[in-house]
């Protein structure tokens, strides 16, 4: 679902580059994603689901990552499977 989002995210994006040059807005909602995810993942710390040297921006640079450098026909595919792997890899 996170994937889906993103990808309409990187339709709009691509829209909208060359109109948007000042990056404040870009940095003010990534301060409030920042703290939403960090948020859940110390939830998730807390109960045991996931190690707790895990950074929760990391996961959010990866997954962003993979879904917006994402070129092939199937990136979106690709993109699940990967965060698959990253979550599976977060678990104690």
């Amino acid at each position: 679902m996170f994937i889906d989002h993103l990808a309409t995210k990187k339709i709009v994006a691509a829209a909208l580059s060359g109109l948007v040059g000042d990056h404040s807005m870009f940095e003010e909602n990534m301060a409030k994603v920042r703290g939403a995810v960090t948020m859940m993942y110390e939830r998730a710390m807390k109960s045991g689901d996931i190690r707790p040297d895990i950074n929760p921006v990391d996961h959010v640079l990866a997954i962003v990552g993979v879904t917006f450098f994402g070129t092939s026909e199937d990136w979106r595919e690709s993109a699940v499977r990967l965060v698959d792997i990253l979550l599976m890899g977060s678990r104690p």
